[in-house]
């Protein structure tokens, strides 16, 4: 009975660890996205004085002083 129990407790881990990993690269590109926002908006956060690179634009919000 216990040697039963065990396959088949073997066998959903496997499953679920398999789905975890397609469903995990199938993220990966929208984990990336979400952290470059991140990422993004923490340094506007903490370095709200860092000058932005000009582009195009950026250059009139640039000039402008808050």
């Amino acid at each position: 009975m216990s040697s039963n129990v065990n396959s088949l407790y073997h066998h959903f881990a496997f499953n679920g660890k398999e789905k975890l990993r397609k469903q995990i690269n199938n993220h990966k590109k929208v984990l990336l996205i979400f952290f470059a926002v991140l990422q993004e908006m923490i340094s506007k956060i903490f370095f709200p004085n860092k000058i932005p690179p000009v582009t195009k634009n950026s250059k009139n919000q640039s000039r402008r002083v808050f």
